[in-house]
């Protein structure tokens, strides 16, 4: 399983915590981390925030902290960093949990 945030590690503590809370054991999974990929791809950028990325990548952020537009402008961002960095780069910057 591969699981795409940004700012995963957010994202992924919340994930353990609530397994935790229900004594549900946490599953071994990959985790790509669009806020990792920009600072690595967008130097460039003033800040990494996930609206700052989304409009600089030209990603729609509909409803910025809507859980689906956050998702869907994560998608577009790692989509647009895909095309235009390449398969390996985005796989090198993958972690496992």
């Amino acid at each position: 399983m591969l699981v795409a945030a940004h700012n995963a590690r957010f994202d992924t503590n919340v994930m353990s915590q609530s397994l935790a809370r229900y004594n549900i054991s946490e599953p071994h999974y990959l985790v790509i981390d669009t806020l990792a990929t920009s600072k690595r791809f967008e130097p460039e950028l003033p800040n990494h925030k996930l609206d700052t990325v989304s409009d600089a990548l030209d990603v729609e952020l509909w409803h910025h902290h809507n859980a689906l537009s956050d998702s869907e402008a994560c998608a577009g961002i790692l989509i647009n960093q895909e095309k235009q960095f390449g398969d390996e780069a985005i796989k090198n910057l993958i972690y496992q949990i």
